[in-house]
């Protein structure tokens, strides 16, 4: 074995500056169970899931834990299954028992449960009320799947740069709070959907998303909203859009977006899917973008606004369209069109 190189439940592996145990683990295609633990989040330490043996006097924590040349490592064992159990149940006994049941389904959490052999059943109860806030126009918490990971906190703050979520109490009563606010709508978050992202156990949900069921197909694509070009992945159900994630891997976005990006598709519900007469396209839009056409735009060029102004004014602000009649009708010599002489041809 080199030198630079420790063991991992009997196993060589490389140590490279920087490296965790956890880290050097999953390079290595060992898999170490984790709860508050995220590759795109700085550690946090807090659940112990990750316990490891490390030839110490007693277990350590992988995921902050610093890989050293020569250390012997053990991450599964009978001591080790037993501690992540109760672990695991000490978390989620103060949730209520009912939310345990059949609304984990599909989340990092209930495949951390089937992974260490732990049934939902006795676990929970019902010793305090589970509210749920859905004061947010596009996030929806549910106090009772809530187990205080702080991945939300950290994903808000490193990811976003907001410091919306916080922690009060400690221990069993650890309970998340939103900055200065009651309720999520009255914090400062800016819709970003990088706490549903993170989170492990469904408690952070988009409300878009209810009742859409499940996911017949998953296309990657470019979000159009802007020049940044982040990769997201459309999920559709019975040919409508009900979903969209930012895509990990994209070395643009890594899996994050803004507002429109991961939102946006909600807003479309009259969107024209195939082509239309320039009179019937512009009867879709708004009332002030319709009365911006034909106040900018003569009558020569009319015809030409409604296509251009058609196609744009869905999904963009009224400044841009307001720009776009300021082009085809110029005031005071500033852009527009110009006629070249002897010819009826507008030419831009």
């Amino acid at each position: 074995m080199s030198h630079s190189a420790a063991t991992i439940d009997g196993r060589p592996v490389e140590v490279m500056d920087g490296d965790s145990i956890l880290s050097a683990a999953r390079r290595s295609g060992i898999h170490i169970p984790t709860l508050c633990h995220h590759p795109n989040l700085p550690a946090e330490g807090g659940c112990r899931v990750c316990l490891v043996e490390a030839g110490g006097p007693r277990p350590v924590a992988a995921c902050h834990t610093p890989l050293r040349a020569g250390m012997v490592i053990h991450t599964d064992t009978p001591k080790l299954r037993r501690l992540r159990r109760q672990v695991l149940s000490l978390a989620l006994a103060a949730l209520p028992a009912e939310r345990l049941d059949g609304q984990l389904e599909d989340t990092e959490l209930r495949r951390l449960l089937d992974h260490c052999g732990i049934d939902h059943e006795p676990v929970g109860h019902d010793g305090r009320a589970a509210a749920v806030d859905a004061s947010h126009p596009y996030l929806r918490f549910d106090a009772g799947l809530c187990v205080a990971c702080r991945r939300c906190l950290h994903a808000c703050e490193t990811v976003q740069g907001q410091f919306v979520f916080g922690i009060r109490g400690r221990g069993a009563g650890a309970r998340l709070t939103f900055g200065a606010g009651t309720d999520v709508a009255g914090s400062e978050c800016v819709s970003c959907g990088a706490c549903v992202a993170h989170c492990p156990t469904g408690a952070i949900t988009d409300r878009d998303r209810l009742g859409n069921g499940v996911a017949e197909d998953t296309v990657e694509s470019v979000c159009g909203y802007c020049g940044v070009g982040c990769r997201i992945g459309v999920a559709t159900h019975d040919g409508r859009v009900t979903r969209i994630d930012g895509v990990p891997t994209a070395a643009v976005n890594r899996g994050h977006l803004c507002v429109k990006g991961r939102y946006a598709h909600g807003w479309h519900g009259h969107r024209l899917l195939q082509p239309a007469r320039a009179g019937r396209a512009i009867a879709h839009l708004p009332v002030a973008h319709r009365r911006q056409l034909h106040q900018r735009a003569p009558d020569r060029q009319r015809g030409r606004a409604r296509l251009v102004v058609a196609a744009i004014a869905r999904h963009v602000d009224p400044l841009r369209v307001d720009y776009v009649g300021r082009r085809l009708h110029p005031q005071r010599g500033h852009g527009g069109f110009s006629r070249r002489p002897g010819s009826r041809r507008a030419w831009p």
